[in-house]
């Protein structure tokens, strides 16, 4: 969508629906220690050009826990995408913010398992596809997800605005 982003509603869970594909502002921390890594994932050049990876680079989405002021709890941020070298968060010290952050992402839903996409494997922190319930019982937090745009991307941290919608 192209609109504004709204403040995110306090009763966002009971609206996801509602507000699917919305951009919504939000402020509160990242918990990286919980980090979930979905892959494998192409980077998304329509949306973001960046000379330095060529289309279907392979790489993987980093979703977060996020504490988020507005809600008083924790929802899923997908903060976006990383070149597979970078899974490790060692490799990216300069994107794990720390403190309080504000950021704009769009309101998801639980997407089904694509056909031909793998077993999600979460003992093992191997994610083929977005499970919202699993992966909100996996890190504690509410089952909601949101993906972050490319303006609230980190400089050396994941890169936002992946999201086809």
């Amino acid at each position: 969508t192209s609109k504004e982003p709204i403040s995110i509603p306090s009763d966002l869970k009971e609206r996801c629906q509602e507000l699917l594909y919305s951009h919504v502002t939000l402020t509160g921390t990242f918990n990286h220690a919980s980090e979930l890594y979905l892959y494998p994932r192409p980077f998304n050049s329509d949306k973001v050009p960046l000379p330095a990876y060529r289309p279907n680079h392979p790489g993987i989405q980093v979703i977060t826990p996020f504490y988020c002021n507005e809600l008083k709890a924790s929802v899923l941020i997908n903060r976006g995408w990383v070149p597979k070298q970078r899974k490790n968060p060692n490799m990216r010290l300069e994107g794990q913010i720390e403190g309080e952050v504000s950021l704009v992402g769009m309101v998801r839903d639980n997407p089904k398992g694509i056909m031909y996409s793998g077993k999600n494997s979460p003992e093992i922190n191997e994610w083929q596809y977005v499970d919202v319930k699993e992966m909100s019982r996996v890190c504690g937090t509410e089952p909601i997800i949101l993906d972050c745009s490319y303006e609230s991307s980190v400089q050396g941290g994941p890169i936002g605005g992946q999201t086809n919608a």
